[in-house]
């Protein structure tokens, strides 16, 4: 009895059978059908442009790729870059990095605006590659470095006074605390008064120019402490004499506290910002 095959269903005779001329010519012409079917297919496969790549496809690639024109638009704010994200969004991102770094170089810093500095028109703050030299560079023949200011500003500072313990009253009593008078030299162009917990102030040598003694204090006030910030007003004043010439003080005032918690009251303290040096710098 005869069979078929399993996936083209052709006739197979029976090992019991005779040799049918019939059924094999039939068998013959399926297998030339579908041996044109399958060639034709493969033709139609292999002529199809729309499915396969050449060599000239692939170089045009390539070249439209370096050539392409990119439409995106810049992003409002500056965001990272995401993997898998449209050319159009990341360049948009891109573009708004860009110009944000373009602009911060170009910005110079203010009293309100952030932007860079320009430290130097001296070459000789740097080495030979170009590095700036650091603070420790001890040679203070190099103009620009630290150990060159320091050496230039020796002999242009002068201790002028300093405090005896005798010679700056602190007692809040004391009605001659009100105007406490040093005589500040005219040579010099500014002073710098040094006062109690190492606090520093600078005070012009012009008429009427004025500064402040400024110490953090902890107050003993009801067995508890509390924070307070004292201070000490500090004018340079000139006084005119008879004979149309003039001199200048170094003029303290009274010093008070205030404590920084809400409707602390101002109090007199003469024993805060007491001032301990003062030094003149020559013009």
């Amino acid at each position: 009895m005869s069979t078929k095959t399993s996936n083209f269903e052709y006739i197979k005779p029976g090992e019991d059978e005779f040799y049918n001329i019939t059924e094999f010519n039939q068998t013959l012409d399926k297998i030339d059908a579908d041996m044109k079917a399958l060639k034709d297919t493969e033709e139609n496969h292999t002529d199809n442009a729309t499915v396969h790549v050449t060599a000239e496809d692939k170089e045009s690639w390539n070249t439209s790729l370096e050539n392409k024109t990119l439409t995106y638009t810049e992003s409002s704010t500056i965001q990272d870059l995401n993997s898998g994200e449209k050319l159009s969004i990341a360049f948009g991102k891109l573009k708004k990095a860009v110009n944000a770094v373009k602009n911060h170089t170009g910005t110079k810093a203010t009293t309100s605006v952030q932007g860079h500095v320009k430290l130097s028109n001296s070459s000789a703050v740097t080495d030979s590659t170009g590095l700036a030299l650091p603070v420790t560079e001890k040679n203070a023949s190099i103009s620009g470095t630290l150990a060159y200011m320091l050496a230039n500003f020796s002999g242009k500072l002068n201790l002028i006074w300093y405090n005896t313990g005798s010679n700056f009253t602190t007692d809040d009593d004391a009605t001659a605390l009100n105007g406490y008078r040093i005589t500040a030299p005219e040579e010099y162009m500014m002073f710098l008064i040094y006062s109690t917990d190492g606090n520093c102030s600078v005070l012009g040598n012009w008429d009427n120019c004025v500064s402040y003694l400024h110490q953090f204090l902890n107050v003993h006030s009801d067995n508890e402490y509390a924070a307070a910030i004292a201070y000490r007003k500090v004018t340079l004043g000139i006084a005119r004499v008879s004979s149309g010439g003039y001199f200048k003080n170094i003029v303290f005032d009274k010093a008070y506290y205030k404590g920084v918690a809400a409707n602390s009251q101002t109090k007199p303290y003469n024993g805060s910002c007491v001032p301990l040096r003062i030094y003149g710098i020559r013009k």
